[in-house]
């Protein structure tokens, strides 16, 4: 069995973009490699390395800021195109400037009495989500969600056409939904 793993399968196992089939047969193929102390392929272990430590210098480790963290990043840094979505229902978004950096996304909703916070991506009319983001935290001030995207990233995920987007998390041990927008980047 060989545990080699792409960046791609990494990144999508890590940010809740591989189904959960998928993602337990990655684990499998991973602590089956352990225990047998298979060789890891060394480029791959270099293309990780380096692409890691570009993404942990440019803050893209942890998908929850806090509303201080993003203060603070958009004192010192320009080229930031910030997206506040303060109601649930349909949002129409414009798309930034072409020199952004990074794409801030807050979520003007309060999650300070919820555990397991998911944020999930859909497509209209497809009921699996196309992308989850699961353990996100909130801001301990005042419950939003603030996340920070490199452009790229922003632009692949926000500009596919009309997204559905729900939040949810655990109550008294039960998960509730929270919030939901819908979201179109207009060119």
């Amino acid at each position: 069995m060989s545990a080699h793993v792409s960046f791609e399968e990494l990144d999508d196992y890590l940010h809740g973009g591989m189904p959960d089939a998928d993602a337990e047969q990655l684990e499998e193929r991973l602590f089956a490699a352990a225990a047998i102390g298979e060789d890891h392929d060394p480029q791959f272990l270099d293309n990780l390395q380096r692409r890691a430590t570009w993404l942990a210098a440019e803050g893209q480790f942890g998908e929850s800021y806090t509303g201080a963290e993003v203060a603070a990043l958009l004192a010192r840094e320009t080229n930031i195109h910030r997206i506040d979505l303060t109601s649930s229902g349909d949002v129409e978004l414009t798309m930034w400037k072409p020199d952004t950096k990074r794409v801030v996304v807050h979520l003007e909703v309060d999650l300070r009495e919820y555990e397991q916070v998911e944020v999930a991506a859909y497509t209209p009319g497809v009921s699996e989500a196309i992308m989850t983001f699961r353990g996100v935290q909130c801001d301990p001030v005042d419950g939003s969600i603030y996340a920070v995207c490199m452009e790229p990233l922003a632009r692949m995920a926000l500009t596919a056409g009309k997204l559905h987007w729900k939040v949810t998390g655990q109550r008294s041990g039960q998960r509730e939904q929270v919030a939901e927008y819908a979201t179109l980047v207009t060119k």
